[in-house]
């Protein structure tokens, strides 16, 4: 049973709790569609790679898709008060002046699938393994937070692997294992 739904319109914030989404190939329509761009080319993380580069305090901003369809996201700062220029707050933010919100492009800003599920088996687990650490589910970034029956194992999600799953009458999930 799907407990939260969740939308990062820009990738590494927190993102937007949905009653509903609406959902395309690509995943929740206006999820990370947006990333912070460094003058490198490379998007703002929690973690360094070859294609993203950890800004720390991303995930204290939060993001919410516009309500006109094309328009960029907006972007809510630490107290949760919309930015008016949301270029010029992340360079003040992160005390860098050549970040930017950027459209997705031919790079994808997904680290690896586009849809992101996590069961409440998993998460209680993680809550019970560090229990002195608060521990928000976003900040595993799950697009669907699934709840599961008492006595679930952790990680059962991982064991969906090559499995389906419907959510409503119209959206079939293939749960794959990216390499």
């Amino acid at each position: 049973m799907t407990e939260r739904l969740w939308r990062y319109p820009i990738k590494s914030t927190g993102g937007e709790l949905l009653q509903s989404a609406q959902v395309d190939l690509r995943g929740l329509v206006g999820d990370r569609l947006y990333a912070v761009r460094d003058g490198h080319g490379r998007f703002g993380s929690g973690k360094n790679t070859r294609r993203f580069r950890r800004m720390d305090g991303l995930l204290h901003l939060s993001s919410r898709c516009a309500a006109g369809a094309g328009e960029p996201p907006v972007l809510f700062d630490t107290d949760g008060r919309a930015v008016a220029d949301p270029t010029a707050h992340l360079r003040a933010y992160l005390g860098r002046d050549d970040v930017e919100p950027a459209r997705e492009g031919a790079v994808s800003h997904f680290d690896q699938l586009p849809v992101s599920v996590l069961t409440t088996a998993t998460l209680d687990w993680v809550r019970r393994a560090v229990p002195d650490v608060p521990v928000d589910e976003r900040r595993f970034r799950p697009n669907v937070l699934v709840r599961t029956p008492p006595g679930t194992p952790p990680f059962v999600e991982d064991r969906w692997i090559g499995r389906e799953a419907r959510l409503g009458a119209t959206v079939r999930i293939d749960f794959l294992r990216s390499s």
